[in-house]
């Protein structure tokens, strides 16, 4: 029979930051969901007016997003931009830190999971330097179909995420996602 892990122990310490991280990331991601979920309602715009940028990467929204910064694992923090509008909502973040032994696939399911939503289908996307995943869900609340994009760089911890509700798909959203230059120089 195995012995327990003993409290304060490197192993207990290890196991308990992976497990604190991972929560944390799923909770972020479910903040993000409800603030363009519970965002004032007006009419609806696809188009992709306002950039964003920080210096891990750039994209655009339809409308001015609100800028939050989180408090993250180990220190850390993270911006989270979000928008929203009628039944149409966005986020984009990246995140500086993740439980080492989560991959692509387990961040993915946990951004759905945290907003609320279930995944539907996931597929790989190409990423030089990196790998990304694009999935496709619904809204367990609402039934509005999501998406949600999560993508990792080699050589960096963190995780960028991007994420659309509403009631269709805006590919120019994840297609205007830019990781810098100087982020991936700073990676490698």
């Amino acid at each position: 029979m195995a012995s327990p892990v003993a409290p304060d122990s490197p192993r207990w310490r290890l196991s308990r930051r992976r497990f604190l991280i991972g929560a944390l990331a799923a909770v972020i991601v479910g903040v993000a969901a409800y603030l363009f979920l519970s965002a004032p309602k007006g009419e609806e715009s696809a188009a992709l007016d306002y950039p964003f940028e920080t210096a891990e990467f750039e994209v655009s929204f339809p409308g001015e997003p609100t800028v939050e910064t989180a408090p993250e694992a180990e220190g850390e923090s993270m911006t989270i931009a979000t928008w929203s509008e009628g039944l149409e909502g966005y986020s984009a973040m990246y995140s500086p830190v993740r439980a080492e032994e989560m991959t692509i696939e387990d961040a993915l399911n946990s951004g759905f999971a945290g907003a609320g939503g279930t995944v539907k289908s996931v597929e790989e996307r190409p990423l030089a330097g990196g790998e990304a995943r694009f999935g496709e869900g619904v809204h367990d609340d609402t039934g509005l179909p999501m998406w949600l994009y999560t993508a990792t760089l080699d050589g960096d911890e963190g995780i960028f995420s991007l994420m659309q509700i509403g009631e269709e798909e805006n590919p120019a959203f994840f297609d205007s996602f830019e990781i810098s230059e100087e982020f991936r120089e700073s990676a490698r």
